[in-house]
């Protein structure tokens, strides 16, 4: 029977209003009424009489069971054959293998119902006790596969059918999180249903970030979700996740994006677990399985110890770091590369497989470096410089000089460093797997001279490893050692000279054939790697050359050095044996004195004196000494020198407490007071200055490496990056 009434709007209202008022029902109304349409009756009827087969009366099993093959019947299923209606017979109290067996049999001989089945079952999801819920997803789970089969193919709009797809596994999603104790059911029948299929993996992944954004940093939501994928188990969507997070990470190349600051926590988390998981699924013999577990100890201290500095070896390229310049940031990213490199080699079952891993890590690594991210980007190229260990073609090599030229030009525009310095740590690992045959070798020097002159007082040490690297890389040519470093040296400079020649005169400091040595003077350790190649011949590598004594390298070693065993470790690292010249703690600075060129003298000799005020004491008595000596053999040349004695005599008198230095610069002051040739000198500059422009150094005493008081204008860091771009192209 069907009523009807023009006013059915107030009737209804009306009623409502009743039930509401005397009714004894508490619950909230829902104010949404659902309309069943003559499509949802297969569907709705189907999960009404699955989900109380399992009840505990008997007799509504029983009824259960006779809908069920009655629906069967109506609808032409092919179940039907299997069911047979009997108002007598017996339904056991937990048929749960029957319900699935049959729903598994309806879901493959009747796909039309998968989307009406699947939405009714979620529909009716609240109405299901807590005793029914395991075994309803149980049946449910079966008709999962036939979302793509039976709604997705059968929809012309994909992007309609996908939809329909994506509202249903919210629907999952919100059941999975909302009630934890159904995790178990889920994994075992639920996900492997899902995961299986990668089209409907991809969209139901699409939902599971979607709801992630949703709850923003929330914690405990997030951890429903990762118990989600974790409990899916499956390598394809840890990959499909991985994938995300490069694609987001990419994105904030092109779209700034304040990453959470709780990022670095879970990346920790993440790391662990691997290590983790490698420890206790692969198989690995006790040697590597130990190391394994010292890398897994390793991460588990205190956080200190894990962004600890990493040791710098004198020769190793691969130990280069930015500890010193770059911060705790860059530091953490090269220790954390280098224990996965190591990982890597440890855990892999092979060398074969080891390879791989580090062949695709360094893709990966290669294609975020070579993004615009000042953020990522500094990071990237610290691990590149770790992975790089392999041989290093020009390919690769042009594209880190072009980020290099980028990144001088930013230092120039807002004096961000760590970009710069990253790459150029980068690059001086690299250098060590440079082949001879490399397009750039020769001119990576002058890139690296060009670098030392342009980076402020605090890059010097990142810049002058990188001279260093150079210089060790260049030194297995045998043409490029002893009198004809050089000479080709400056050969190769030649197609530079548009950028490196207005360099020259931009700095003050002139590279020619004749002042060659004398220009690239600038520290230690970089002082032992051009001795290395200077005074040794190709022919008797460890065996110096008599030219040694003379070399502006030694000169200056020798004023930095304090005792014979600081003489020796810098000879080692020149590659001399300390040995072959005899007893050291009596060695002279330069053992002809006489035979010394004055300008050649006087040059040395400034090139001492420029940093005299940052050197510790020893060394400033050292030099004082030396100058009272020079002031008696060669007065000729202290002559020139008188004003910057005077200035640092002034200095010394002054201001220093050690009792040494201080009697050495009272006898350099009475041997210049003293010697009537002097006096003119004492308060003139003009000539000295007028003879370091003479030989190509005028700007020596506002170049130096540690006196940077007047900011280079705009164009050194235009003429460096022209440099660059000549190097490349």
């Amino acid at each position: 029977m069907y009523f009807t009434s023009p006013k059915k709007a107030d009737v209804l209202q009306t009623i409502r209003g009743a039930k509401a008022k005397y009714g004894k029902d508490t619950r909230a109304h829902k104010a949404y009424e659902r309309l069943i349409r003559p499509q949802d009756v297969p569907g709705t009827l189907l999960n009404l009489a699955l989900t109380n087969l399992s009840s505990s009366d008997h007799m509504l099993r029983l009824s259960s069971y006779n809908l069920l093959g009655a629906l069967c019947k109506a609808f032409k299923f092919s179940a039907s054959m299997n069911l047979m209606c009997n108002k007598d017979v017996s339904v056991p109290m937990d048929p749960s293998h029957f319900i699935v067996k049959v729903s598994k049999q309806l879901a493959s001989s009747e796909p039309q119902l998968t989307f009406d089945f699947l939405t009714e079952f979620f529909v009716g999801w609240e109405t299901f006790t807590e005793e029914q819920k395991p075994l309803s997803l149980a049946y449910m789970a079966p008709w999962l596969p036939g979302l793509r089969t039976a709604v997705l193919a059968n929809e012309p709009d994909a992007e309609k059918g996908k939809e329909k797809i994506a509202a249903l596994f919210r629907k999952l999603i919100d059941v999975a999180m909302s009630d934890h104790s159904l995790a178990y059911t889920l994994e075992q029948a639920v996900w492997p249903a899902i995961y299986q299929d990668e089209t409907i993996l991809d969209i139901f992944l699409e939902e599971l970030m979607r709801a992630a954004s949703g709850f923003g940093f929330s914690e405990e939501p997030m951890e429903g979700l990762s118990a989600i994928v974790s409990g899916m188990g499956s390598i394809t969507l840890r990959g499909k996740v991985i994938s995300r997070l490069r694609k987001a990470l990419n994105r904030s190349s092109l779209r700034p994006t304040r990453l959470s600051f709780t990022c670095r926590r879970y990346s920790m988390l993440l790391l662990v677990n691997t290590i983790h998981a490698a420890c206790t699924s692969f198989s690995l013999d006790d040697t590597r399985f130990n190391k394994l577990r010292g890398s897994l100890d390793f991460l588990s201290e205190p956080r200190s110890e894990i962004f600890s500095t990493p040791p710098q070896f004198l020769r190793d390229g691969a130990s280069m770091s930015t500890t010193q310049d770059a911060g705790p940031s860059l530091a953490a990213t090269e220790n954390l590369a280098a224990l996965l490199f190591e990982v890597c080699s440890v855990a892999a079952p092979s060398v074969d497989v080891s390879n791989a891993w580090r062949s695709r890590w360094m893709s990966l690594v290669a294609s975020t470096a070579f993004q615009n991210n000042p953020a990522i980007q500094p990071r990237a190229f610290a691990v590149m410089g770790c992975l790089a260990r392999e041989e290093v073609d020009d390919d690769l090599l042009y594209q880190v000089l072009v980020a290099l030229r980028n990144s001088v030009g930013r230092l120039g525009d807002d004096t961000n460093s760590d970009m710069l310095i990253s790459i150029v740590t980068s690059l001086s690992k690299m250098m060590a797997k440079l082949p001879s045959a490399s397009r750039y070798g020769l001119q990576l020097f002058w890139l690296a001279i060009s670098l030392l002159r342009l980076v402020p007082p605090a890059l010097f040490n990142c810049t002058a490893q990188f001279l260093e690297a150079v210089m060790t890389n260049i030194s297995t040519v045998g043409d490029l050692r002893g009198d004809k470093m050089g000479p080709l040296l400056l050969q190769g400079r030649v197609q530079l000279e548009d950028a490196a020649l207005p360099l020259d005169e931009a700095y003050g400091i002139h590279f020619t054939h004749d002042n060659f040595h004398f220009a690239v003077t600038n520290a230690m350790r970089v002082l032992s790697a051009f001795l290395d190649m200077a005074g040794n011949p190709a022919s008797e590598v460890g065996r110096p050359s008599g030219e040694i004594y003379r070399s502006p390298y030694m000169a200056l070693i020798l004023a930095r050095t304090v005792g014979a065993e600081d003489l020796k470790d810098s000879l080692w690292l020149a590659g001399i044996n300390p040995s072959l010249l005899g007893d050291l703690s009596g060695i002279e600075r330069y053992q002809d004195l006489a035979a010394m060129k004055d300008k050649d003298l006087l040059l040395n000799t400034a090139i001492e004196l420029i940093d005299f005020q940052y050197l510790e004491d020893a060394l400033q008595n050292r030099t004082l000494r030396w100058l009272t000596e020079l002031a008696t053999a060669r007065p000729a040349v202290i002559m020139h020198l008188c004003g910057p004695i005077v200035a640092i005599l002034d200095e010394v008198l002054l201001h220093c407490q050690n009792s040494s230095t201080l009697e050495s610069a009272q006898a350099l002051l009475h041997g210049l007071t003293a010697n009537s040739k002097f006096a003119s000198a004492l308060e003139s500059t003009v000539v000295l200055s007028e003879i370091l422009e003479d030989m190509g150094f005028s700007g020596l005493w506002r170049s130096c490496s540690f006196n940077f008081a007047q900011d280079y204008d705009r164009r050194c860091f235009i003429l460096t990056e022209k440099l660059i771009e000549l190097i490349i192209i």
